[in-house]
């Protein structure tokens, strides 16, 4: 019996878990996601034209409306993948750690912050913070924090200022408009990393791609597939730097 089966056959269960409910939700948005960038993106280019021509602006209301539900679908995956891994965090702390310690002191931490801390409290083996997996945390962070922190600004009366801004709101678009995959990546890359380096030492409390694992690895749809292999890959590689 591994060390972590005989934790659950001394200690019992927890209750109100909610990481592998939101994973689940993850899974079904990144699906849409997929179909939703897939249609935003076979969109024609659109030519130069006019406001006054009813085609062009059709075109452009098609092109409007691709882009909101993608944006949408992107913006619920990033929130809901912290949520996943702030539930994942906390529950694997409670598991090895004592209460006080998990909510007097652990619980008060930012996300990143639980992340590189329990994991060497529990096991003494700490997630690279140069390795694939801790970066894609740091940036779905940022993410997050800048929509549910997200703030106006006053516009730039001068031409290149405005052009500027314009600019950078662009790219803010884009990176959440692509928010989507490192949502995902996040919670497959962390998972990937615990289970190497803590292995059956500990409860995973993330999905597990490993046979042999205290909960069997779940199965995930095909459109996810790609997304998967590729992380197994980038994870292998930073194994290798780390």
């Amino acid at each position: 019996m591994s060390d972590a089966e005989d934790h659950l056959a001394v200690e019992g269960g927890r209750i109100g878990a909610m990481q592998d409910f939101y994973y689940r939700m993850c899974e079904e948005l990144y699906v849409e996601y997929i179909g939703l960038e897939k249609a935003y993106k076979s969109l024609p280019s659109q030519p130069d034209g006019s406001l006054e021509d009813r085609a062009f602006r059709e075109a452009l209301d098609r092109e409007d409306e691709a882009r909101d539900q993608l944006m949408a679908s992107a913006i619920k995956l990033i929130v809901l993948s912290c949520m996943c891994l702030e539930a994942a965090i906390y529950d694997y702390a409670s598991w090895h750690l004592p209460a006080r310690m998990v909510d007097k002191h652990l619980d008060r931490l930012g996300l990143y912050a639980k992340w590189v801390l329990v994991p060497q409290l529990i096991g003494q083996e700490s997630l690279a913070e140069d390795g694939a997996a801790m970066e894609a945390l740091d940036k779905v962070i940022e993410l997050r924090n800048m929509l549910v922190h997200s703030k106006s600004r006053r516009m730039p009366q001068a031409p290149n200022e405005l052009h500027a801004a314009m600019e950078r709101a662009n790219r803010n678009l884009q990176e959440v408009l692509r928010g989507g995959h490192q949502a995902m990546r996040a919670i497959i890359l962390i998972s990937l990393e615990l289970e190497q380096r803590l292995g059956d030492k500990t409860l995973h409390p993330l999905l597990t791609l490993t046979k042999g694992t205290i909960f069997p690895a779940k199965e995930i749809p095909p459109a996810m597939k790609p997304l998967m292999d590729r992380c197994l890959q980038i994870s292998r590689k930073s194994s290798l730097r780390s």
